[in-house]
């Protein structure tokens, strides 16, 4: 029987986290070390980035890890506080969950992979009904573009729900 999803991630963080001790801050030799670790392990691990977060995608699982501060778009620990919230309000459909995993003294957060990432060109919110929109401006969460979301079960699900004021 397959293990989950978040079982996988944390096998897969021991390898993760044994490269981005050397390499934490040079996103030139963590995409090297990703190819390799993809040709010996006959994988096919994408290493992606945004302004303030390194991602690690898998078939199906996500790993991010913080590298910056910008307290503009928040991190990882923003989107775990926002996911708490709208799971208290019957809103959690809307976002991808996230975990947070520590290991040998660092943090990672595990998310299941969702596909259709800008499928479209539209921003999330031109996908929402008026009540899922009430509750993400109530919140204040931006930056809601066509690459923080995507599909699962024909539903709107967000990847990137950090930002928020």
């Amino acid at each position: 029987m397959r293990s989950d999803y978040i079982t996988r991630a944390k096998k897969f963080i021991p390898a993760l986290d044994e490269m981005l001790s050397d390499n934490f801050k040079n996103k030139y030799l963590i995409q090297q070390y990703i190819r390799a670790y993809n040709y010996t392990h006959r994988r096919n691990v994408i290493f992606s980035h945004g302004l303030t977060r390194y991602v690690f995608i898998t078939s199906d699982y996500v790993i991010k890890v913080d590298y910056s501060i910008d307290y503009n778009f928040g991190n990882c620990a923003d989107e775990c506080e926002i996911y708490e919230m709208a799971k208290q309000d019957g809103m959690e459909y809307l976002f991808a969950e996230i975990t947070e995993y520590k290991y040998c003294g660092h943090t990672y957060y595990i998310m299941p992979r969702i596909h259709g990432i800008g499928r479209t060109d539209n921003d999330a919110y031109d996908w929402m009904n008026a009540q899922e929109l009430d509750w993400i401006r109530e919140h204040n969460i931006f930056d809601l573009h066509s690459l923080n979301y995507g599909w699962r079960n024909k539903h709107i699900c967000l990847i990137d729900y950090a930002a928020h004021d």
